[in-house]
């Protein structure tokens, strides 16, 4: 049963190119309903370090709203198989960027009661694929405005 201090966080990185301009996008739900939305431009990156980057900006949105982190219980929802055991700890990361960006996320996520993160299929997780997808859309069409 979800309880009031549950939250699903479905997030997705997207490039253009790997690595290319790179985008975030994440959406939250409390009790069935948006708490909190996420669509931003990073700049270029590859498609992990985009991924992860959707966990750690969505995390740096969401925590100053939340008073009692202790305890909050989190689901993640990332198509990411790769980026999902990692942080799972069942797979070694290897690349440095990565593991700094690993070991940030896991030590933001361990303020809170629990926390778990599940791989969904894409066709899942449109709707953070659409945000970080418009963002890098976004910035391509302003940078070419120019």
């Amino acid at each position: 049963m979800e309880s009031k201090k549950d939250f699903l966080i479905f997030v997705d990185g997207a490039c253009k190119g790997n690595p290319g301009p790179a985008g975030v996008g994440s959406i939250v739900f409390k009790g069935g309903k948006i708490f909190a939305v996420l669509s931003k431009f990073i700049g270029e990156a590859t498609n992990n370090i985009a991924e992860y980057t959707a966990i750690k900006e969505i995390l740096m949105k969401i925590g100053p709203l939340l008073r009692e982190k202790e305890e909050v219980t989190l689901l993640l929802m990332c198509d990411s198989e790769l980026i999902v055991k990692q942080l799972k700890g069942e797979y070694k990361t290897k690349n440095d960027v990565l593991k700094r960006l690993c070991a940030t996320v896991t030590k933001t996520l361990n303020h809170y009661k629990s926390w778990n993160i599940k791989a969904i299929p894409r066709s899942e997780n449109r709707i953070a694929d659409a945000l970080a997808t418009s963002a890098v859309d976004n910035a391509i069409r302003a940078l070419q405005s120019k």
